[in-house]
């Protein structure tokens, strides 16, 4: 019996993740919650510095002071985010820090999305929140 938790989000289901912006989003999750990003995470009943879940390798991993064993992410063949953490860990940590990596990608998606009709756009991480600034270069 597996006691590790799995979770997929609703991000990407018709296989449209981009993977460097995946990528991002972990990064700036990270640092909003005053974690670092590693490519394992630890299971109390399979092992630790585990680097894949199923078979499926892990894209990164978060680890924090409230999430010591970690939070892996995987993005699967079609394309599908999956978030894996221990079942005996923080669930509260780990649910903050899926909805954080969640809410960065849109961000960084709203960004790209925004510069592809023309707006020169910067992405911030500050205080906790990852804000989009920008212009519209068709006024200036």
């Amino acid at each position: 019996m597996s006691h590790v938790a799995k979770y997929e989000t609703t991000i990407g289901k018709n296989g449209c993740v981009n993977e460097a912006l995946l990528k991002k989003a972990i990064e700036f999750a990270a640092k909003e919650l005053e974690g670092e990003v590693s490519g394992t995470f630890d299971s109390r009943h399979q092992g630790k510095n585990l680097p894949s879940f199923e078979g499926k390798p892990l894209l990164a991993s978060i680890r924090t002071k409230d999430m010591k064993e970690g939070m892996g992410v995987i993005l699967t063949k079609d394309k599908k985010i999956q978030f894996v953490h221990d079942l005996d860990g923080n669930r509260s940590a780990f649910q903050k820090a899926q909805a954080s990596v969640e809410r960065n990608y849109k961000t960084l998606a709203l960004a790209v999305a925004l510069q592809k009709i023309n707006y020169k756009t910067e992405v911030v991480s500050a205080n906790g929140l990852t804000v989009i600034t920008g212009t519209d270069t068709t006024l200036v």
